[in-house]
């Protein structure tokens, strides 16, 4: 679920900064395949979302 959502907001907002947006997209997807591979919990999933997300915020 996550991961969908996070494909349609990054496809929303791609045309602005390709550059900038697909690298989000790429380490959004890093974590995403940590979790699914249980490499990480749930929490620490979203412990590494949040800063990512912000960092790219903040650009």
């Amino acid at each position: 679920m996550i991961k969908n959502i996070n494909k349609d907001e990054i496809k929303l907002r791609l045309h602005k900064d390709i550059k900038k947006y697909n690298s989000l997209k790429e380490e959004l997807e890093k974590v995403i395949n940590r979790y699914h591979s249980n490499a990480l919990d749930s929490y620490a999933t979203i412990a590494e979302l949040v800063p990512t997300c912000q960092r790219f915020t903040k650009r």
